[in-house]
């Protein structure tokens, strides 16, 4: 009989410590990430990418770093359109790409 205080005390102090745990949330988002180079392979910094959901019409842009990297995030799941152009060189584009929640996707573009 006195234990029973005791495991109902050691039961509320359990509940409490896992509740207070942070619990991760399921991703519902992407991720897509690239370079831009020319035809020698060189890093081609500041051009243009624009990626657009075919679906919805979310369209996201952005511009490569000084090493001609790139990257969006928390992309929602869904067909995308990457278009990529920098001045002097042609465009460069990318029809169909699957983004799937909790995945990154890679596209390296070599532009002319």
């Amino acid at each position: 009989d006195r234990l029973a205080p005791m495991i109902r005390r050691l039961v509320c102090t359990l509940f409490v410590l896992l509740a207070s745990l942070r619990l991760d949330a399921q991703v519902l988002y992407g991720s897509l990430v690239g370079s831009v180079t020319d035809s020698s392979g060189a890093a081609v910094p500041n051009a243009k990418i624009e990626v657009r959901n075919s679906a919805t019409g979310l369209s996201r842009d952005t511009n490569s770093d000084d090493r001609g990297n790139f990257q969006f995030n928390n992309l929602p799941g869904g067909s995308y359109v990457v278009n990529i152009s920098a001045a002097s060189f042609s465009k460069f584009e990318q029809t169909d790409l699957a983004i799937n929640a909790n995945t990154t996707v890679r596209i390296d573009a070599r532009l002319n």
